[in-house]
């Protein structure tokens, strides 16, 4: 085969595995942020909730929601909005520590994940968090922590439910939801006897 073929061959060879990289970091990061997308954050909450369940440490989870975001694209157009998430991402993660996920969770919605940090501390960062979004534009935030045992699903679902009571409530607000209490056991009720 002559020289120029092989190399040829070769560095198609190269061009798709640079494509291939290219394509598995976009999927695990946000193309407009640059944060992680939520492929990412999809595989990073379960994980770090067996992380914690191994060394006992604590997890919290926030979901944030920039308050008015349909009104500021209307006003900036879909460019300005763009590059409005770009620059309250870039100050959010000033706030966060470098163990912490931020993560793009919906078109508006963005989940945090802190290991290693208890509700109190968690919410003093999301109240910092929100507080650092750009342009005088607020945030409503949903904030809770793991209680352990429940699924990640269920974990987000409460954050959800934290998210929609700040935003019911007025926006511009952190609202955090408790674990439930277990349910009582049969053993624990007590009995009556005739």
């Amino acid at each position: 085969m002559p020289l120029g073929l092989i190399e040829m061959r070769s560095y198609i060879g190269r061009l798709k595995l640079q494509q291939e990289d290219q394509l598995e970091a976009l999927s695990h990061s946000d193309s407009v942020t640059g944060v992680a997308s939520r492929l990412t954050w999809d595989a990073e909450v379960p994980r770090e909730l067996s992380r914690s369940g191994r060394d006992g440490s604590p997890v919290c989870l926030a979901l944030v929601e920039i308050d008015g975001m349909k009104a500021y694209i209307s006003e900036n157009g879909a460019e300005g909005a763009r590059r409005f998430l770009k620059a309250a991402t870039a100050k959010w993660v000033e706030c966060l520590r470098a163990s912490d996920l931020l993560a793009r969770y919906t078109r508006d919605d963005f989940g945090i994940l802190l290991p290693g940090c208890d509700i109190t501390v968690a919410s003093t960062v999301i109240n910092r968090l929100c507080a650092a979004t750009p342009e005088g534009l607020t945030c409503s935030a949903g904030v809770t922590h793991w209680d352990e045992s429940e699924s990640a699903s269920s974990l987000v679902e409460r954050a959800e439910g934290a998210l929609k009571q700040a935003q019911d409530g007025g926006r511009n607000r952190v609202v955090i939801l408790e674990a439930p209490l277990p349910a009582p056991t049969d053993a624990s009720s007590p009995t009556h006897h005739q």
